[in-house]
């Protein structure tokens, strides 16, 4: 394990559903926890109107994971109900459950 040297005064912050801490106690997949805090990271931080992920945003070296892994870990997530995935024509778009995110999926 590195060492971490701690945050620092000029980081942004990302806002995580205060519901994510309850689900700690049942989420027991690494590969789900891993997907699910980098999607709420990733589109937190998209600009535009269009808050989704393909599953190429999920990037394997910045998760520490491989493609299987990655894949594992939205199935579960999907499973669960946290992401939301969308397929439309050739295209598969994974959004956050929340109101934003289940107009879009929807549309």
């Amino acid at each position: 394990m590195s060492d971490f040297n701690g945050f620092t005064s000029s980081e942004t912050f990302t806002q995580i559903p205060d519901s994510l801490f309850h689900l700690l106690k049942e989420i027991d997949d690494i590969a789900e926890l891993k997907v699910t805090l980098y999607a709420i990271w990733r589109i937190e931080h998209i600009e535009g109107k269009f808050h989704a992920l393909c599953e190429t945003d999920f990037e394997a070296e910045s998760l520490g994971m491989g493609l299987e892994e990655i894949q594992t870990g939205l199935g579960k997530s999907v499973e669960r109900g946290t992401l939301l995935k969308s397929e439309h024509e050739a295209d598969v778009f994974y959004f956050l459950n929340s109101p934003r995110g289940r107009l879009a999926a929807e549309a």
